[in-house]
């Protein structure tokens, strides 16, 4: 039985709630697992390698500007109806 395949957007939802919880930039700690420490040092996700964290960190961050890039978008939107 193979493992069934999780869709990016529920990947980019998952993460995009760390983010929302855990404030960038992220970094890595290395304990009897690597974890992941948000920007106060709060643990974001324990995982078993380094390579992991690091594309955990890199995803994250990706997705954050993407995230901030569709914000702005909205944003400039609903001033735009305002003005009207």
């Amino acid at each position: 039985m193979s493992e069934p395949t999780i869709p990016t957007r529920v990947i980019d939802q998952l993460i995009a709630n760390k983010i929302d919880r855990h404030p960038l930039p992220w970094s890595i700690d290395h304990d009897w697992t690597v974890e992941v420490l948000d920007a106060r040092g709060h643990c974001v996700m324990k995982l078993m390698t380094q390579d992991e964290a690091e594309a955990l960190i890199t995803y994250a961050s990706a997705l954050a500007t993407r995230l901030a890039k569709g914000k702005a978008e909205v944003d400039k939107r609903l001033e735009e109806t305002d003005d009207a």
